[in-house]
């Protein structure tokens, strides 16, 4: 009987394609020391940065119909942050080249000594590279007399979440391991069988790879006292291979795979405590010809799960 069938498409894999950056400001970079008492004349600085964050190490390039930025900044200085600074997003640190530019924000108003100032934005039809660059930009502030610059530096978080890919270029030879740990209830029922009675289960896996990176997946039980691994879905990872593609990022061929997992009374005994399991999952691009693979928005990863049961009664004890 068919159980599971999904599909996963680049976009989905948000490892890959969500990113959440912190970008702390220290006040020296302003010129001024922390816990000194100041004149800060009205004042306009050419740029302030680059502070820079990498994306992720198999990414070399995401490219995108949309991308959504959430912004969230908390001003620590005791000057405000003035009506017309930019903020800006760059694929390299060069403020003179427009052609490195992934988004521009103006702030619209003075952001005043500890409020917080947030915008979303969506922007289309441009490209991340493996590191983000932010700057403030013509920055201005009306000054302040008398103050004292903080230690703590005021902090722009920032959520880059792509919404819809156009391409995505990964680096050869690199490698990306997701580990997670979620809770898992396994019916007690399976427990009061009738006497005599067994029974024995098959769950077929079957995929298709049409994205140009291996994958392999593991999923552990972990005992209920004290977390250690009692047993795994497969007796060892299970393995896709990736596909190849063009360089316009088409899969060129698609791998297919499949394996089964047998299951009886012994070995749901054996798991029926556990209310934990980890999820292991790695990416890797092994492989492919340097310097980097291409896959586009009609690569995918597919799968279907589907399953036997045989139970088997001893008559004489209904």
């Amino acid at each position: 009987m068919p159980i599971v069938k999904a599909t996963l498409k680049f976009d989905d894999i948000k490892q890959f394609t969500k990113k959440t950056i912190a970008f702390d400001i220290p006040a020296i970079d302003l010129g001024y020391a922390a816990g000194v008492t100041v004149n800060v004349p009205a004042t306009t600085f050419g740029e302030v940065g680059p502070y820079k964050q990498s994306f992720n190490t198999l990414i070399k390039a995401i490219y995108f119909d949309s991308l959504e930025i959430n912004m969230a900044l908390k001003n620590i200085f005791p000057i405000a942050i003035g009506a017309g600074t930019h903020i800006s997003f760059r694929r390299a640190p060069n403020t003179a080249d427009p052609n490195n530019l992934i988004y521009e924000h103006i702030v619209p108003s003075d952001i005043l000594p500890n409020q917080d100032y947030n915008f979303n934005i969506v922007v289309n039809n441009n490209f991340i590279a493996d590191t983000v660059y932010m700057y403030l930009e013509q920055f201005s502030t009306p000054g302040g007399n008398n103050v004292v610059f903080n230690s703590s530096p005021t902090t722009l978080n920032v959520t880059l979440s792509v919404i819809d890919v156009q391409k995505v270029e990964l680096y050869a030879n690199q490698t990306e391991t997701i580990e997670d740990t979620v809770g898992i209830a396994i019916n007690d029922s399976l427990n009061h069988t009738i006497s005599d009675t067994s029974y024995t289960a098959k769950v077929n896996f079957y995929v298709e790879n049409a994205l140009p990176m291996n994958q392999k997946f593991q999923l552990y039980f972990l005992s209920a006292t004290n977390n250690t691994i009692i047993d795994s879905l497969f007796a060892s990872p299970f393995n896709t291979a990736g596909c190849s593609s063009d360089v316009n990022g088409t899969p060129s061929n698609i791998k297919s795979d499949s394996t089964s997992v047998f299951i009886d009374n012994e070995r749901v005994k054996k798991i029926q405590g556990c209310n934990k399991a980890v999820i292991h999952f790695t990416f890797d691009t092994n492989g492919y010809a340097p310097p980097f693979v291409t896959a586009n928005d009609s690569s995918y990863f597919s799968i279907q799960l589907t399953g036997d049961l045989h139970i088997s009664f001893n008559l004489q004890n209904l």
